[in-house]
């Protein structure tokens, strides 16, 4: 039985399959029903919208995230946790709620409940740091719970 990789996340279909059995994408395109091989239809067309997270390299763990996120974990990855990651604006200012949109609960609730202490004990000032915190680290952080989640070995 041949087999190829899905263009969205980079997972093993059967050759003959019309949907990825790992991400539910689309392996037709709507219209002509033809096949779509690597982001792009077999005719040359551009591929779809939901293409564009598709990773050059699609056996890459990280594949299925924006490539934002591909870049900044495979840096993080191939450092072997010596690089922490980058700045992240949406993880300074949106702290836990960002936290709560990338699954990372337990550290956004810690957040949430921290923040609102803070808040009630008048010291406002002090979220600045727990801010500093999302924003240095919430790439890290994030990277933790995929590889962690996917169970990827610490060496790729």
């Amino acid at each position: 039985m041949s087999e190829r990789k899905c263009p969205l996340c980079g997972g093993s279909v059967e050759e003959n399959a019309k949907e990825c059995q790992y991400c539910g994408a689309s392996l037709l395109t709507e219209e002509s029903g033809q096949e779509k091989t690597g982001g792009q239809e077999k005719t040359g067309e551009q591929g779809s919208q939901s293409d564009s997270f598709a990773s050059a390299d699609p056996k890459s763990p990280f594949s299925y995230l924006p490539p934002y996120y591909q870049e900044e974990f495979a840096k993080i990855d191939g450092s072997h946790g010596a690089y922490k990651g980058t700045w992240n604006w949406a993880a300074f200012f949106f702290t836990w709620i960002w936290g709560f949109t990338k699954g990372l609960w337990a550290l956004s609730l810690i957040a949430l409940f921290i923040t609102l202490l803070l808040n009630r004990m008048g010291w406002d000032e002090l979220n600045l740091a727990l801010m500093l915190v999302w924003g240095v680290r919430g790439n890290y952080f994030y990277y933790q719970l995929v590889k962690h989640n996917r169970q990827i070995p610490d060496s790729i």
